[in-house]
């Protein structure tokens, strides 16, 4: 299990990949450049607890930058996809969405932040997550095709 020092030791080394980063990274390009300086995370599908915690690990330590970044005036963008941090004064929509986020629905954020789940967390209730999301895609894969088939945009109305 993680201590206060191995975490703060992770934001370190994540903040200075972000701050010398000229683009966007992905979450699995953040995790090989942690591996490659000796950081013990997986991307191995194959044990999906090890696979949660290296991604546990990995957000709890950014969104405790995204919020010690915005006490600077800097924006740090998180999706799996793409982390990028930015100046708030470069994206001020950016920083206020944060804010309004926040306030809307912090569920995320709290979740990475509260390091219980991790501790909690067993080889049965990761798959159990991973099925959730599996089922969550697949049905927003076919409601996709169902718009298609209806020739609408996927945010239409019922209405329409």
């Amino acid at each position: 299990m993680p201590g206060e020092y191995k975490q703060q030791a992770l934001m370190d080394a994540l903040r200075c990949i972000l701050e010398s980063a000229s683009a966007p990274l992905s979450e699995y390009q953040l995790i090989q450049y942690l591996s490659e300086q000796g950081w013990p995370l997986s991307t191995s599908a194959a044990d999906s607890l090890a696979l949660f915690t290296s991604h546990f690990l990995v957000y709890n330590a950014l969104y405790r930058l995204q919020l010690s970044y915005l006490d600077q005036g800097r924006y740090l963008e998180i999706s799996a996809l793409s982390i990028h941090l930015s100046p708030a004064s470069d994206n001020p929509a950016a920083a206020t969405a944060l804010s309004q986020q926040a306030a809307m629905d912090p569920s995320l954020r709290e979740y990475y932040l509260d390091l219980s789940h991790l501790e909690k967390a067993t080889e049965a209730s990761v798959d159990a997550l991973l099925n959730q999301f599996w089922t969550r895609f697949a049905a927003e894969d076919q409601s996709l095709e169902a718009f298609e088939v209806l020739s609408l945009h996927p945010g239409a109305s019922f209405a329409e």
